[in-house]
């Protein structure tokens, strides 16, 4: 500030209050801008009256007073332009220093930030940015929408309104009063963007994107009827000539008690309970068609060899459940009312209840095709029982090449916890161990290895137990997920339905999103798919996994496959590694019904 004292009289600087202007004349629109030149500021002004005196005020960052700048030289030529350079001025107007610029005839400049040179409001300078609770929308035609405005710049009015629609004949944008909605009109087919900005802040914008599908004939279900047993349940798909974007719902149920039906995006889960028929209307916007379900065959029942157990503690039993169902389907230990005094562990029909504590509990055994339970009742005294660890597991399941591979090792006898333990051989790359005695990872080539696990109750006592890891189960030795990317021999592929297609140059697998660190180097051996990769400027290849705003989408042959949930994204085969932003051109594919477990468009 010391060379602004020696070319500008310090008194010039005064309070805000100081000032008062006599009643407005001629209205003008002045703009001020600044800048830094060497120490100094260099100020513009423009548009203002002619002849007309003015002064700086000035907020410097971290203060809200503003200060006033009055120099004899600040004043408009005969045609409303002024520009100097205040020397020595630079380190006073430190870095986010807000200015603007009264005129004696009350006109003003909007606000200036002097470091970026942008323009602001009356109200300060706006460093925020508008996005909506939906970035990229998909419509049908005549189809209505709401989307929510959100600004994380909040200071001064939070007021908008529609700069731009790209296209009119697509869609029809309006705001609700001064709200932060945005109602949304499919109009036509097409695609258009709407660009919403904040008041008094014109660089505080945001823009939002909409595809819309043309509406063609109507919904149906893919059948009419099915027939499940009690405790089953099927799957049906409702199928749209457009875009699915809303909900299904049950419109009425003439017979609940013997069947009822749930929802997942387009498909429809029917679960049979007793014997009978149900009629079953399901409904999408205020459109209805007729399910027929017939509940037919025996449930059966589920029996133990003992229904009650008395345990010290530290002793384990095993008790046999019988089914008389002529159903194969597998049991599962359904609830535990005390966890701390007994641990059941299930293997086939053949249930290990162990004394934890001292107690009672009660452990209940399902079935779920047809629905069925029993309880088995557990009295645990608190007496100990010395007894020795043993392993209750003798092999691993299956391993699949290049996805995700978790199995929980399960032991017996002795005193919990358990610690799990590496003595001898070595885990195949991408598996490890974790003391809890769950082996996990992800392995990426072929494997022969052989390894001896330890586990070691609370008291020390230990148990030993061999497995092997060998071609005979590992799926897919010239097998890969969806998606994987393979590098053979310097060129890159990427995997869809176990065959691979080519990347024909660098600039179009880094132009799509894709990163060379997660090609694997391998020799597959796996067919190929006739297909080349020549350009960015396309569609993700089949077998992407591609991300818009909050969705993942499988990219399919048939088109875009949503995502609802990560649990189903792993199921699939999902790498979250792998997931690469999705572009304009994927969005010209059709949307297909959405992933579910173990999903058959994926094989």
């Amino acid at each position: 500030m010391k060379n602004l004292v020696k070319t500008f009289v310090l008194s010039a600087i005064v309070a805000l209050t100081a000032f008062s202007f006599g009643p407005a004349a001629k209205a003008y629109s002045p703009f001020l801008s600044a800048s830094r030149s060497g120490d100094g500021i260099y100020l513009s002004v423009s548009g203002g009256a002619p002849s007309t005196h003015f002064v700086i005020y000035y907020t410097v960052s971290g203060s809200s007073i503003a200060q006033a700048l009055d120099f004899p030289n600040f004043r408009t030529d005969y045609n409303g332009n002024f520009s100097s350079t205040i020397s020595g001025a630079g380190q006073a107007f430190g870095i986010g220093t807000q200015l603007y610029a009264q005129f004696s005839n009350s006109d003003r400049t909007p606000t200036v930030y002097l470091d970026s040179g942008s323009s602001c409001g009356y109200y300060g300078c706006s460093v925020g940015q508008i996005s909506f609770s939906e970035n990229n929308l998909f419509m049908n035609t005549g189809q209505s929408r709401q989307v929510t405005i959100y600004n994380s710049y909040n200071y001064g009015s939070n007021s908008y309104y529609i700069q731009n629609i790209s296209n009119n004949n697509v869609i029809n944008a309006t705001l609700a009063g001064y709200a932060n909605i945005l109602n949304l009109e499919a109009k036509s087919s097409g695609t258009a963007s709407v660009t919403v900005c904040q008041y008094n802040y014109s660089g505080n914008c945001g823009t939002l994107y909409v595809t819309v599908n043309q509406t063609v004939g109507s919904w149906s279900l893919s059948q009419t009827s099915i027939t499940v047993g009690p405790g089953q349940s099927a799957s049906l798909t409702a199928n749209f000539p457009y875009i699915f974007s809303g909900s299904l719902y049950e419109g009425s149920n003439s017979n609940p008690s013997v069947a009822t039906v749930g929802f997942s995006g387009s498909t429809i889960y029917v679960y049979g309970h007793n014997s009978g028929n149900a009629n079953i209307s399901i409904c999408y916007s205020g459109s209805c068609n007729n399910l027929y379900v017939t509940v037919s065959g025996s449930s059966g029942s589920l029996s133990l060899s003992q229904s009650s157990v008395t345990l010290n503690q530290g002793q384990n039993t095993i008790i046999t459940i019988y089914d008389s169902s002529s159903y194969s389907s597998a049991l599962y230990v359904s609830n535990n009312t005390s966890s701390s005094v007994v641990i059941p562990t299930l293997s086939g029909h053949s249930l290990n209840l162990y004394g934890n504590a001292a107690g009672y509990s009660t452990v209940t055994v399902c079935r779920n095709s047809p629905y069925a339970c029993v309880n088995v009742y557990v009295t645990v005294n608190s007496g100990s029982f010395s007894q020795t660890v043993y392993f209750l597991t003798n092999s691993l399941s299956r391993i699949t090449l290049g996805q995700y591979y978790s199995f929980q090792l399960q032991a017996s006898g002795g005193t919990p916890p358990y610690t799990y333990s590496l003595v001898d051989g070595q885990l195949p790359s991408g598996l490890s161990l974790s003391s809890s005695g769950q082996i996990f990872g992800t392995v990426q080539n072929p494997v022969n290895v052989n390894f001896t696990v330890r586990v070691t109750d609370y008291y020390g006592r230990s148990a030993q137990a061999s497995f092997a890891i060998s071609s005979d189960n590992v799926l897919g030795a010239s097998s890969y997920a969806n998606g994987t990317l393979l590098n053979e021999n310097g060129t890159i592929y990427i995997v869809y339905k176990n065959t691979k297609t080519g990347f024909v140059s660098a600039a179009a697998f880094l132009g799509l999103g894709f990163k060379f660190e997660n090609a694997i180097s391998v020799v597959s051996g796996i067919p190929y798919s006739g297909y080349s990769v020549t350009t960015a400027n396309a569609a993700h290849p089949w077998g992407s996994w591609i991300k818009s705003g909050q969705t993942v989408y499988f990219v399919h042959e048939l088109g875009l496959i949503p995502i609802t949930d990560w649990n189903t994204f792993l199921n699939n085969g999902g790498n979250g590694s792998l997931v690469v932003p999705a572009n304009s051109y994927d969005f010209q594919l059709p949307i297909l019904s959405v992933m579910v477990a173990n999903d058959a468009r994926l094989r």
